[in-house]
This record gives C-alpha cells, structure tokens and sequence, in this order.
C-alpha cells in the first residue's frame, strides 16, 4: 500500500475512534449529572406520612417513664436497637426479625411488625422508617400500615427534616452513574437529587446536618 493511502486509512480510523470516544465521554458525563426534580411514585403515601409529622404526639411526654425491662415484644429479648422519640413518650425496639413500639410512660405495648434490625421513628413517634428487603418502608407507627417504600435506602443513610421531608441515600440512576443523596419533599412527593457520592456512607448525610 503506498504510503499516502496509508496515512489516510490511518487518519480516517483516528477520526472514527476520537468520534466513539467523544460519544462515550459524553454518554458517562450524561450518566454522571443529577437527574432532574421528579414526582415520585409514592407520592400520595408521602403526603400521608407528611400529614401524621405535623399531628400531635403518638403518646405524651410522661411526668414519669415507667419501668421497661425485657424481653421486649420485638422477637428478640437481647434487640439490636432502640430509639426513643425526641418528642413523644414512646421507644422503639429493633430484634433481630421484628419490631415493637412502646408507650414509656406506661409500659404499654402500642404496635409491632416484621422488620429487619435498625430504623428510626419520628419526633413524634407517628412514623417508622422499617429496613425491609429492597429499601425502607415508612409505615404508621400505631397501625402498622405501610405508606410509601424508599427503594434502596438503607436505615444508617436516612433521616428526617422537620415535618415536611426525608433525606437519603438513593441508588444510581444510570449503570456508571453513583449513588445520590436525595430530598424528598413530602407533601409534594419531589425528589430533589442534592449530590453523587464516591460510596454508600452515612457520613454524606452529615454533611447536610440533619444526623446527629
């Protein structure tokens, strides 16, 4: 082949290649930036879970906090986790397969449920974050109904804002993009990506302030 036609048979195949890397770079660029605000499809079991944050306690904060000793109703006489809330006179317990919550002013068991180890409850006692397969499932304390599934989050990468929100850790949204932190806006069901993390790690959620 002369020397000419080669040089321009290896021009042409540079071109392509700088083409099909351009496209790629700009495919992973795509994949790496925050998707926009979406509703979410929950969106009316959040609004739900927004209503029970704003109601009264579950119980009253009491004069005096009875005394609760084991074995708790949680499946798990040792439980792996416990949490009272900051606002209402009521503990919740985490076992190893179930869940209980309890009046602490008089002992009284109010609700229990299946759930993994870990969780968190309300400030005011109304609303559990229950580690299921799949994600957190948000479920009303005193019934147990289930209100809205956060797929994917986990009970060490979430808290609650105020009355009116949730933040946490979400999946990807694409294959090479990375894990997100998220705000949910309750009462609208607004997903709001705030930030791509390196790794799952609670410690993101420091940084926004909201776990103490």
């Amino acid at each position: 082949m002369p020397f000419e036609s080669h040089m321009t048979t290896v021009l042409a195949r540079t071109r392509v290649l700088g083409i099909m890397c351009a496209v790629v770079l700009a495919a992973l660029a795509g994949c790496s930036e925050l998707p926009e605000p979406h509703r979410v499809e929950d969106a009316a079991g959040l609004a739900r879970v927004a209503e029970l944050l704003k109601s009264p306690p579950l119980r009253p904060v009491p004069v005096q906090v009875a005394e609760l000793r084991p074995p708790y109703p949680c499946g798990n006489s040792l439980y792996l986790s416990m949490q009272f809330a900051s606002e209402a006179g009521a503990v919740y317990f985490a076992g190893r397969d179930r869940y209980a919550v309890l009046d602490i002013g008089t002992g009284e068991t109010i609700a229990t449920g299946a759930g993994k180890p870990g969780g968190r409850i309300s400030t005011n006692g109304r609303v559990l974050a229950i580690p299921v397969d799949g994600g957190i499932e948000l479920r009303e304390a005193e019934t147990g109904d289930s209100l809205a599934m956060l797929t994917g989050a986990t009970g060490d990468e979430f808290d609650w804002v105020g009355d009116a929100g949730i933040v946490h850790i979400a999946p990807p949204v694409h294959a090479f993009a990375k894990p997100r932190v998220v705000y949910l806006d309750l009462e609208r069901g607004l997903e709001t990506s705030l930030a791509t993390v390196d790794r799952r790690d609670s410690k993101y959620l420091l940084d926004f302030g909201v776990l103490s």
